[in-house]
């Protein structure tokens, strides 16, 4: 197929070419926001790596009852709901980093968008959530 053969098709067809550009774009968007969240996602180990070498603020965005049944040691807890209204009690750790969780890493998500639409740029997820840290057999504070 030459220049002119694809020129005159989607000449004859520009509700397909367009249609197809769209799909195209949406998909590009999609990868590129999936691999955006996935940079954004650590592990354990990454976890605690940051909170030991660049002093990391762990923040726990489950419910009080949840938090209180078992959460790393020293993370904050601000449930998910209450993060809009209490974003100012993390503005002395806005030039560190800050690992959110929850029960499974997913929640969490939202609490990394959250801070970082606030300005936050060191803001990471707990792949697994409390979930994958307890899996890997590391422990939990009820303090």
């Amino acid at each position: 197929m030459n220049f002119s053969q694809l020129a005159e098709f989607a000449g004859n067809h520009s509700l397909l070419v367009a249609a197809f550009f769209g799909v195209l774009f949406l998909i590009i968007v999609t990868e590129l926001n999936r691999k955006r969240m996935t940079q954004r996602d650590l592990g354990p180990l990454q976890l605690t790596q940051l909170v030991n070498h660049q002093d990391a603020m762990v923040l726990d965005v489950r419910n009080p009852a949840d938090f209180q049944q078992g959460h790393i040691v020293n993370a904050k807890n601000i449930p998910i709901a209450e993060l809009p209204t209490r974003l100012k009690e993390l503005e002395k750790h806005k030039d560190k980093p800050i690992i959110v969780c929850c029960q499974r890493g997913v929640t969490s998500l939202a609490g990394v968008n959250q801070l970082t639409q606030a300005g936050f740029d060191k803001v990471f997820n707990l792949k697994g959530g409390i979930n994958g840290w307890v899996s890997d057999k590391l422990p939990l504070s009820k303090k």
